[in-house]
């Protein structure tokens, strides 16, 4: 049998084993060799079976691999690191191992027939299907084939298929990029860098059993490096008590941008992707050298560093959509009558009533204003009874450009609970969110929406950022707005103040309206909060950009 007819995933899974048996022995040379050969195959067997694939299906098929994937990352572990060479080589690998598990499954979960349906030509839809189906016709030869005929057309088919879909990548450049982002490695990124730049692909390595045996370790990348250099950060132990400490970000004893000083000297842009516990802490506003890095440096959190290949269409800001100043309750009631003990935050803590958020009426107002005065045609401003969640759902397939929501904000976490189950635990109140849960929007929810045209969500709420830690990010609102299509996230990791939270999004605004970036907004909107007597991390620390490139 021709060799190029074989299961892909029989192939993958003989090159996986042989690696992890020949990592057992200590022949960590012939484990990298290996190794290497798995992770330029999975790329490809990965990149063919996603194209076609529902959501459903490619999670079984990621699934079957990402346990092949952990493994080799153990390795980092193993190998001695004085063996510099060997040590290097499978740095590269396990780059492009990180760079491929992050974010796989939620970079591919907009399915292609939203961003057909969104050109709306016919013939480019017929010109899918029919690939579909011929794709699905060579899944079923491939798992009844029983001769050489059956073979014979597999091959037909294929050959088919390729002419196809080289027809659709012509005439819908965003169809080649649907899965292109998987074929990406280590060299590819290298090419978008300056020789100011440092990429770092944060990761958790989980080789024992306690946080104590598991690591955090930097994969880092620079323009004039041979290959992408590996440095250990910490234990996850250690990286639970940066967590813990409502001190940290004032102390210059920090476990992270120290241990990396070496590669940080001379460059001006920071490019990261955090991992496991890095992904719950504003680690871009940790002391470095007397200040937060973040005002020394142009930082940028990734959902991965591949981001940096995409080939992104310059982003619109013509139509906003804002929420703010909900009514919670039923018509005619006060929300501001309602008593909580966490009058002041924007979550519902451990209490099962949302209280009035006094400051988002201005907050939306001002913004509104802004906006405005800048260049935004088109600004809605929906509160009160209005600021209903079926108002919130009928933004899918709208060209929505800017969209900011003021208002409660909570990740419920459960002992146990699958991915799915956090996506469901990952909340956002709009009216009568007292009443019943028709006025709550969950971030499972937020991913089945379309919202391919905005290039900037707010969540003005309290731990929007938070959500189950997963191999393949995390499971929240930041999940489901990122799934829905949003490019960039401005999200919470903690409880934040009402006051506080309206002036520094009214300041973000005002920067951003003014013409500099969104991370450039953000951090002059930090230090006007500090400069009005919010010195405080929890006032300023609490909010991250999430790919505001």
């Amino acid at each position: 049998m021709d060799d190029s007819l074989i299961s892909g995933k029989a192939h993958l899974c003989s090159l996986a084993t042989i690696a992890g048996c020949y990592a057992m022995k200590e022949d960590y040379t012939n484990a990298v060799s290996y190794y290497k050969q798995y992770i330029e195959t999975i790329r490809d067997a990965i990149r063919q079976e996603f194209r076609m694939q529902s959501e459903s299906e490619r999670m079984q098929t990621w699934q079957e691999e990402s346990k092949n994937i952990q493994e080799l990352l153990e390795l980092l572990t193993l190998i001695p690191q004085d063996n510099s060479v060997l040590y290097s080589e499978f740095s590269a690998i396990a780059y492009d191992a990180v760079r491929l598990s992050k974010g796989i499954l939620l970079n591919s979960s907009i399915e292609f027939e939203k961003v057909i349906a969104q050109h709306g030509d016919k013939k480019l839809k017929e010109l899918y299907e029919q690939i579909k189906s011929i794709s699905n016709e060579i899944s079923n030869l491939r798992q009844n084939a029983k001769s050489d005929a059956d073979l014979q057309k597999i091959l037909t088919l294929s050959q088919k298929n390729q002419t196809l879909q080289l027809q659709l990548y012509k005439q819908c450049a965003e169809f080649a990029d649907f899965t292109n982002y998987i074929s990406y490695n280590w060299k590819e990124v290298q090419k978008q860098l300056s020789a100011t730049d440092i990429v770092i692909e944060f990761t958790a390595i989980k080789a024992g059993v306690s946080d104590n045996e598991n690591f955090m370790v930097a994969i880092i990348l620079t323009k004039d490096a041979k290959t992408p250099i590996t440095i250990p950060i910490c234990t996850l132990a250690e990286g639970k008590k940066i967590l813990a400490d409502d001190y940290v970000y004032e102390s210059s004893d920090n476990l992270v941008w120290g241990k990396i000083r070496d590669y940080l000297s001379g460059k001006k842009r920071l490019f990261f992707s955090a991992d496991d516990i890095f992904n719950n802490v504003g680690i871009e506003y940790l002391v470095y050298d007397g200040k937060p890095l973040s005002e020394q440096m142009e930082v940028y959190r990734l959902s991965t560093t591949k981001v940096l290949c995409y080939h992104q269409q310059p982003a619109l800001t013509s139509n906003a959509v804002l929420f703010g100043d909900i009514n919670y309750n039923e018509e005619g009631t006060n929300s501001s009558s309602v008593k909580r003990e966490l009058a002041g935050l924007r979550g519902n803590g451990d209490v099962s009533i949302f209280g009035n958020l006094d400051n988002t009426k201005r907050e939306i107002n001002e913004i509104e204003q802004v906006l405005k005065n800048g260049s935004i045609k088109k600004v809605m401003s929906l509160s009160d009874q209005n600021a209903s969640k079926q108002a919130f759902l009928n933004l899918t397939d709208k060209k929505l450009n800017i969209l900011h929501i003021a208002t409660h904000g909570a990740y419920m976490p459960q002992k146990g609970m699958s991915d799915q189950e956090a996506m469901s635990s990952s909340i956002l109140a709009f009216a009568g969110a007292n009443l019943d849960e028709q006025g709550i929007v969950t971030a499972a929810e937020v991913a089945k929406m379309n919202l391919r045209e905005c290039d900037l969500v707010a969540l003005s709420a309290c731990e929007t950022g938070l959500g189950k830690l997963g191999t393949d990010g995390v499971f929240g609102l930041q999940r489901g707005f990122k799934n829905a299509g949003v490019h960039t996230l401005l999200m919470s990791l903690k409880n934040v103040h009402d006051t506080s939270t309206a002036e520094l999004m009214i300041s973000f605004y005002r920067y951003f309206m003014a013409g500099v970036s969104k991370r450039e907004a953000l951090k002059r909107a930090q230090q006007d909060v500090r400069a009005k007597g919010y010195k405080d991390a929890k006032y300023w620390a609490s909010f991250i950009l999430l790919d505001a490139i």
